[in-house]
């Protein structure tokens, strides 16, 4: 089971796009845990998920979560499939990442 994190301001905006992702994985026959946190949460997340994506509107703490959560991937969601709540671009997004950090400790 692939686990994502969304990030937003208060952990609410993020609400649509965790549905749209279910559906997209759902179709995909992908198993997915898909939680919304708020930044206030952020430190806690390490080790609790596979990747952790941020909400357009927090992408000013990408370093800072970045070191706080490492080795745990961390990216910022593009603002249109944000706002049109993309799922499937999100879920492609997310699975890059899982894939690209299993291939960076491969190694």
């Amino acid at each position: 089971m692939i686990r994502i994190a969304l990030v937003c301001s208060i952990g609410t905006t993020s609400g649509l796009l965790k549905q749209a992702i279910s559906a997209a994985a759902l179709q995909q026959n992908i198993p997915c845990q898909i939680d919304c946190n708020s930044m206030e949460k952020c430190s806690s997340l390490r080790g609790e998920y596979d990747v952790i994506l941020l909400a357009p509107q927090v992408r000013f703490n990408l370093l800072k979560i970045q070191q706080i959560l490492a080795p745990t991937p961390v990216s910022v969601i593009d603002t249109e499939q944000f706002s049109k709540c993309d799922g499937k671009a999100v879920l492609k997004q997310a699975l890059q990442l899982i894939e690209n950090k299993e291939k960076i400790y491969a190694v």
